[in-house]
């Protein structure tokens, strides 16, 4: 199956995006859309620009050359609010949330839902917080709720940011290596959470990843990129191949299919 080139309906579309650091490009001319129920992996090598792209698809930093539109428009010309209603985004790292409960954190993600926060009284109600309480559920860590979110492991912090994009409850949810700090059973969780998310409630997402093998147990779209440009984009199952995992890690990998679906790994050095 193709990916949805459709740019009407799209939550996300890059066009012709180049995006970099000062005058410095990392990588060029992305052309790609996002829809609602698609789950799409950024993959590729360190450095390559999984980090920057997605910063620049959210208006953090500004393209070089090409744009990024949000439901059709321009991100540039979006307010914070408008932003936030259509896009959660939970990024690697984060400055140290001092004095913080998690509940609070978490339900700061319903902050572009309060008319006037910013400067007057008003400020979470109680379905907030039964909001945030629901995202904490959802990711099994309920009991972190009246914990300070700066005595939390590193793993457990990624986590409640996890549980404070789910409670924005925007239609696209962007992550950058959202697993990236998580022992196996809390990978699984938030796996599992990305695939309801897209497939149960018809919201898109958008995540980077080192690891094929998510991709491919999410039946994910892969956007490859590898040496400033974008080496592949379709199907996990279609893209995801020897001759094309070999080298985008400059290292011979190998597919296997198994009785419980394609697994990914390192083959032999070459001889």
């Amino acid at each position: 199956m193709m990916p949805n080139t459709d740019t009407d309906t799209a939550l996300l579309t890059l066009d012709q995006l180049t995006v970099g650091h000062g005058p410095c490009a990392v990588l060029e001319q992305v052309s790609m859309a996002v829809h609602a129920g698609d789950i799409v992996c950024v993959l590729g090598p360190n450095g390559c620009g999984k980090s920057t792209l997605l910063s620049t698809c959210l208006g953090l930093l500004k393209p070089l050359a090409g744009q990024s539109l949000l439901q059709g428009k321009p991100v540039s010309a979006l307010t914070p609010a408008q932003r936030a209603s259509k896009v959660s985004h939970v990024a690697q790292h984060v400055a140290e949330q001092l004095g913080f409960r998690v509940l609070d954190w978490v339900v700061l993600g319903r902050s572009a839902r309060w008319s006037g926060f910013w400067g007057s009284l008003n400020g979470p109600q109680e379905a907030d917080y039964a909001q945030a309480k629901q995202a904490l559920a959802e990711l099994g860590i309920a009991t972190l709720a009246q914990r300070l979110y700066s005595e939390l492991s590193g793993g457990q912090q990624q986590l409640v940011r996890i549980a404070q994009a789910v409670c924005q409850d925007a239609p696209l949810m962007t992550l950058d290596e959202p697993t990236a700090n998580l022992d196996l059973a809390n990978t699984e969780q938030v796996l599992h959470l990305l695939e309801q998310w897209a497939t149960h409630t018809g919201r898109g997402v958008l995540f980077t990843t080192h690891d094929p093998q998510q991709a491919l147990r999410l039946n994910a779209q892969v956007l490859m990129l590898n040496q400033g440009r974008v080496m592949a984009f379709g199907q996990a199952t279609d893209v995801l191949t020897n001759i094309n995992l070999s080298a985008l890690y400059n290292h011979p990998v190998e597919r296997v299919d198994t009785p419980h679906g394609p697994w990914v790994r390192p083959s032999q050095s070459p001889r």
